[in-house]
């Protein structure tokens, strides 16, 4: 499916001069958000507005609607649009809006976010009193390139505080803010940031056993030793406060060694160096780089890095692809 986001076309959208009528208010959120089929409509009390913006440098839709039950995305709307894209979807007014995507239900509430996948059907739940959303488009390639991997519904756990500062980064840092290219890159890197601290689940608390946990623990340590060229696994063990052996039958119950383990670590963050140097069109050289990673040898980490993401590290620029 193309990367592709909703055309902006604010001259349309944001044009309701009378909040009580229903169509156009449905053809602003097709044209803002894509193709949706509102249900069971009060057109007696309904008043809404779409209005388009950009926050933290992403386009975004401030969407207001009181006297709709219910909206949903259907297979047949999201093959008229053909959208593949993310849409992080902050609740900042009303009552709580069930949200169901991929057979899961999360409660959207104010102050809490979703993560919903254009190119799926959704379906949104609201109480007869409406609601007021904030809902930023968030490019698919470039959020799993960050994340590491696809984003799901909602977090696996709660973090207030940092959805706290996710919501007022989103809510208050609009275009006027990022009128540069610089600012508008950095902003965006700050969002992306909060959102993969939030689906970071603590290690510790992916399994119960004994093992797992001294397993989490060990893992736990190297992520903030892998910086450190002269790192071994018989350090990691004794800091862990275990032998070389029990590390290393970890490692095997889990279907992997320490010594990949590492240099997934390594790379995963090299990756993430390079992506940022790309771009805020930096000059750091890509030797640092390595440096910053554990790497003494530059020729090494080129060819590890060349054997994981099949390209040396010098390319595909971001967006090439």
């Amino acid at each position: 499916m193309r990367e592709v986001v909703p055309a902006r076309k604010a001259a349309l959208a944001d044009a309701i001069d009378n909040p009580s009528n229903i169509e156009q208010w449905i053809e602003g959120l097709r044209q803002l958000k894509g193709h949706y089929t509102p249900l069971n409509i009060d057109s007696s009390t309904f008043s809404g507005r779409v209005t388009s913006n950009i926050r933290c440098g992403f386009d975004a839709v401030d969407i207001s609607a009181s006297g709709l039950m219910r909206a949903e995305r259907t297979p047949r709307d999201v093959r008229l649009d053909n959208y593949d894209h993310y849409y992080a979807i902050f609740q900042t007014a009303g009552a709580p809006t069930k949200v169901v995507q991929h057979d899961t239900v999360f409660e959207l509430s104010v102050g809490r976010f979703a993560v919903v996948h254009s190119a799926r059907p959704v379906t949104y739940a609201s109480g007869h009193s409406g609601g007021q959303w904030l809902s930023i488009v968030l490019p698919r390639a470039e959020l799993i390139s960050h994340l590491g991997f696809e984003p799901g519904l909602s977090p696996p756990q709660r973090n207030a505080r940092l959805e706290r500062l996710l919501l007022e980064l989103a809510a208050n840092i609009s275009d006027r803010d990022t009128h540069c290219d610089r600012c508008s890159t950095w902003t965006k890197l700050a969002f992306f940031d909060l959102l993969g601290a939030l689906y970071a689940a603590p290690d510790q608390e992916r399994t119960t056993s004994h093992s797992g946990k001294l397993f989490a623990r060990v893992c736990s340590i190297t992520k903030n030793r892998f910086a450190d060229s002269d790192v071994s696994a018989r350090e990691i063990a004794d800091e862990a406060g275990i032998s070389l052996r029990y590390l290393q039958k970890l490692f095997t119950i889990h279907d992997s060694t320490f010594g990949h383990f590492l240099t997934e670590l390594r790379l995963d963050h090299a990756a993430n160096l390079i992506r940022r140097r790309a771009l805020t069109n930096s000059s750091q050289p890509l030797s640092s780089i390595a440096h910053a990673c554990g790497y003494s040898d530059y020729t090494h980490f080129a060819r590890a890095y060349r054997q994981r993401f099949g390209h040396s590290p010098g390319g595909p620029r971001i967006g090439s692809v």
